[in-house]
């Protein structure tokens, strides 16, 4: 598992998955560049295929986020990953992600379930 320091924003691979799911919102520019670091460093240990990046649990979708989103998938495709986007159906994520043209597959995180509404526990 990531840092998950930040109070606002919360990561978690599940690596046999392939999966990082993120939590959290209030991004801010320095979130937004956390999002696409982090995004990156699972990609580097996805080694090829893809990577999916659920965002069930996030909040607030700024576009700093959307653009962190793009350069982070553009970096993993260098490396040869793919990354996917994984949004539940009405959400925030889903709907900003819809609107922008974002393709994106349907979270494994229910709507309404405690894991889309609450980051991950922190590993400290």
């Amino acid at each position: 598992m990531f840092d998950t320091s930040s109070d606002d924003l919360a990561f978690e691979l599940d690596l046999p998955a392939g999966t990082l799911r993120v939590a959290g919102g209030l991004f801010t520019d320095l979130d937004a560049r956390r999002l696409e670091r982090e995004i990156n460093q699972a990609t580097t240990l996805v080694e090829g295929g893809t990577l999916v990046v659920d965002l069930a649990g996030v909040t607030f979708l700024p576009s700093t986020a959307l653009q962190s989103l793009v350069a982070a998938r553009r970096t993993a495709k260098v490396k040869g990953v793919a990354v996917a986007l994984a949004a539940t159906p009405g959400t925030l994520p889903h709907r900003v992600l819809t609107a922008v043209g974002f393709p994106l597959q349907q979270s494994a995180v229910e709507p309404g379930s405690r894991e889309s509404q609450e980051p991950p526990p922190s590993a400290s």
